[in-house]
């Protein structure tokens, strides 16, 4: 098992199954993109498990009414993703992904109906990278 963003020392677990023909299969739920020697956590056995449980804690973001009730509603939760999740991260924090992609939105030319609204020169989807920004300028490494 693949846990806190660490993966497992695999080659000693691929030999013993190889040894006594087994498969294996990789808990790689509390890994996402971590990597072991080059490879993926959860590519590496014969299956690889994911989990988007939100009791995992790499969910870090979910679709919402303007009153903070999560929704499965269109407009508000767009890709209509389960649970109402639309950003998870790994174990570390170090890896984060949303849907849809925010940074198909950084310019008003990205934007699906960017020929027929009148749209902002900046995409919404460029506020998070300069918060981020922001974040990191003011901290200590």
């Amino acid at each position: 098992m693949h846990l806190f963003g660490q993966p497992a020392d695999m080659d000693p677990i691929m030999a013993i199954a190889k040894k006594n023909g087994l498969h294996v299969v990789e808990d790689a739920c509390q890994a996402h993109g971590a990597e072991y020697k080059g490879r993926r956590a959860g590519s590496i056995g014969a299956i690889g498990c994911f989990s988007f449980y939100p009791g995992k804690n790499l969910v870090v973001f979910r679709y919402a009414t303007p009153a903070g009730k999560l929704t499965m509603e269109y407009p508000l939760n767009p890709n209509g993703s389960a649970l109402a999740i639309a950003g998870i991260c790994n174990e570390s924090g170090r890896l984060f992904g949303l849907m849809p992609h925010p940074e198909a939105f950084l310019h008003r030319t990205n934007h699906p109906r960017w020929t027929r609204e009148d749209l902002p020169e900046e995409g919404q989807g460029l506020a998070i990278f300069k918060n981020a920004v922001k974040f990191i300028r003011g901290k200590e490494f």
